[in-house]
């Protein structure tokens, strides 16, 4: 909604409120979707995954999965990896459609932009290889978030104390990743998609 109200005091000089909407669709879905559902996901979930993974491992769970000749990452890792790789997707095309949501009524109450306006400009502006360049961006952002939650989950090995540590070192490290992960990514979808 704030890129709706920048967008439209921005180009008031040049374009005026024809490309409130292109702009605002345009960087929602191949941008800011992604990287925030990315980083919300990422914060949440990947915390969640350390610290279910660090509690079964402190709790010496894992080691009774093993002794009754399981593969504790087939038990334990591939069913999150899947999950969240499914769902990241999902979560960003959700997001994108309440941002554009959002931008509409930004657009209606705050610069007198008609609904039509808005949506036709965005539409105009959308190619169905944005909404893929958003969506790889997503699925590639699950992957970053459920290796290292898994990762760190099963490195902890001391008490509850450990996993405080590991779980702010996954929020941490799938920030970091996430955001340098978005700088190439988006170099090589524009390569590839365009953009």
């Amino acid at each position: 909604m704030v890129i709706t109200i920048q967008v439209a005091y921005s180009s008031a000089n040049f374009a005026g409120a024809s490309i409130v909407g292109a702009a605002v669709a345009s960087g929602l879905v191949k941008e800011f979707g992604p990287l925030l559902t990315g980083l919300l996901v990422g914060g949440r979930v990947g915390a969640g995954m350390t610290s279910a993974i660090g509690t079964m491992s402190v709790t010496e769970q894992i080691d009774a999965i093993r002794s009754l000749g399981a593969n504790p990452i087939k038990k334990i890792v591939v069913p999150r990896f899947w999950s969240i790789f499914i769902m990241m997707p999902i979560l960003t095309i959700m997001g994108d459609f309440w941002g554009m949501i959002g931008g509409l009524v930004v657009a209606k109450l705050n610069l007198q932009l008609s609904a039509f306006q808005f949506m036709n400009s965005a539409l105009q502006a959308l190619y169905l290889s944005d909404i893929i360049m958003g969506v790889i961006k997503s699925a590639f952002y699950a992957i970053v978030i459920s290796m290292i939650g898994c990762y760190n989950g099963f490195n902890v090995r001391h008490g509850a104390e450990d996993v405080g540590k590991f779980t702010t070192n996954t929020v941490v490290t799938s920030f970091i990743l996430i955001m340098i992960a978005d700088y190439f990514l988006t170099k090589l979808l524009i390569i590839f998609i365009g953009g």
